[in-house]
């Protein structure tokens, strides 16, 4: 039987975590949470899963991308994915954004 623990130590080895709905990937990390993303679901509700440091399951919804985007927008995080970086040039390139509602790129 597979533990937890050993699952947690897979998806950090590996940078992926594979669910029903698709591949995600490492995406960004803070010195709180780690994201992971599939770049290819459009919905809010399901593109995220957040995770705390030790690997422990925050958030797989609405919450989670809130949570990037607060990471994001802020500045607030120590990593980003070469993906997710051309996702955030890609995002800032949008007409109408107000400065405050763009991502920090480090």
């Amino acid at each position: 039987m597979i533990t937890i623990k050993e699952i947690a130590m897979y998806i950090k080895k590996n940078k992926t975590l594979v669910k029903h709905n698709g591949t995600y990937h490492r995406a960004l990390e803070t010195s709180q949470h780690i994201y992971y993303v599939n770049h290819e679901e459009g919905d809010e509700n399901g593109c995220c899963v957040m995770y705390n440091r030790k690997m422990e399951l925050v958030s797989d919804n609405y919450f989670a991308y809130v949570g990037l985007m607060e990471d994001l927008t802020n500045g607030t995080y120590s990593w980003i994915s070469p993906k997710m970086k051309e996702n955030a040039i890609l995002y800032n390139e949008q007409e109408g954004l107000e400065e405050n509602e763009k991502i920090i790129i480090k």
